[in-house]
């Protein structure tokens, strides 16, 4: 039986494969040696990721990367103007090594590639959740500076469509700013001779950054001050640019930040207020390195006083938001997401595994086609 359905004809095996879900294409690589190789090939991923965009706007759904357990997790999404929306966990990613066999404390994605740290900060290792193809990254580092070294993830862009995809490796101490990149190219680190603006220091490890167009996009805060802006790292330009605005003011509050984005053009930033028990988000109407723009009126407010979510740890807390829908979904630290709804509606799902903290963000996920 197997060996008659890997000898169909190869137009009629690309459209079986194509509608395959994610979760599922591990099975299918393992059913014969033409399948997994077919599964792998440019035109079928280009296929498969346009049939899945399409699908996947036609039944207002989409796939989300959420780490929980000290590993990465698939969560299939789906936001309805009725009781019907759900969250469900799918599967979990695996790689063609031991990579996924790593505990991770650190996840950050571009552009539908992951680049993950070890729990005990001594292992860098970035994959692609859709091939499993994976590249481990040797480096070099101080023993006592393991656990505070920050990283940003992002792609150098070009003329032609393929990124040249980069790592940034940086570290602020009372001796200064250490600054190194790694290029996926050369697969070779060098030394960066930059510092970002002299009088903000990047609150990056509490808070943590999003990638956007291929830079990185981090919460910064004033050294004369608590003032807090964002500040963007230009993969392409390789420099800090000089530190934007925030649709509010941010000083002394007792709050937190946590930054989103929205399908590679937008980015949100939801602040909870601990003085009010309210939660706000904003939205960007322009995002460029060196320019910003919000969305003069807030995407969403509620009040918070009512619910225990007010008590998470906000290192643990990530969301996104479905501009078109009206929703905003927002993960706990204890792998519990809040559907927030901009009519007032509120909706809880659980989907965890365990009670494990992962300091790190969930994402919206489309399979890639880079092979690393």
């Amino acid at each position: 039986m197997t060996s008659s359905i890997c000898n169909l004809p190869r137009d009629l095996a690309e459209e079986i494969l194509s509608r395959v879900p994610v979760k599922s294409l591990k099975a299918v690589r393992f059913t014969c040696k033409r399948w997994n190789t077919l599964s792998k090939d440019v035109s079928f991923i280009k296929k498969y990721v346009g049939q899945a965009k399409e699908e996947a706007a036609k039944k207002k759904e989409f796939m989300v990367i959420k780490p929980m357990d000290f590993r990465v997790y698939l969560l299939h999404v789906t936001l309805h103007n009725d009781d019907k929306s759900f969250i469900r966990c799918e599967a979990k990613f695996t790689s063609q090594d031991d990579s996924d066999q790593v505990d991770l404390y650190r996840v950050f994605h571009s552009d539908g590639l992951l680049l993950s740290i070890s729990k005990d900060c001594t292992k860098l290792v970035a994959w692609n959740p859709y091939s499993r193809n994976s590249r481990w990254i040797e480096f070099e580092s101080s023993p006592d500076l393991m656990d505070v070294y920050m990283y940003a993830f992002g792609y150098e862009k070009s003329n032609n469509s393929c990124h040249n995809y980069k790592i940034l490796r940086f570290v602020e101490d009372y001796c200064g700013f250490e600054c190194k990149i790694y290029d996926f190219n050369s697969d070779s680190w060098r030394v960066l001779d930059i510092t970002p603006y002299e009088e903000i220091y990047i609150d990056y490890h509490r808070r943590g950054g999003v990638s956007l167009k291929g830079n990185t996009y981090l919460l910064c805060q004033s050294v004369l001050s608590s003032h807090v802006d964002l500040v963007c790292f230009d993969f392409t330009r390789k420099k800090f640019w000089l530190p934007l605005s925030l649709p509010f003011e941010y000083s002394n509050l007792p709050s937190a930040l946590t930054l989103s984005s929205v399908r590679e053009e937008q980015l949100p930033v939801m602040l909870l207020r601990f003085d009010t028990f309210t939660m706000e988000i904003w939205i960007t109407t322009r995002i460029e390195p060196s320019a910003v723009s919000w969305n003069s009126k807030v995407f969403l407010a509620v009040n918070l006083i009512q619910l225990t979510f007010y008590y998470f740890c906000f290192e643990g807390t990530s969301f996104f938001i479905d501009e078109e829908k009206n929703f905003a979904v927002v993960f706990d630290n204890k792998n519990v997401a809040y559907i927030f709804g901009v009519d007032g509606t509120l909706k809880k799902e659980h989907f965890g595994l365990s009670k494990k903290l992962c300091y790190t963000h969930a994402c919206s996920y489309v399979p890639s086609l880079v092979q690393l």
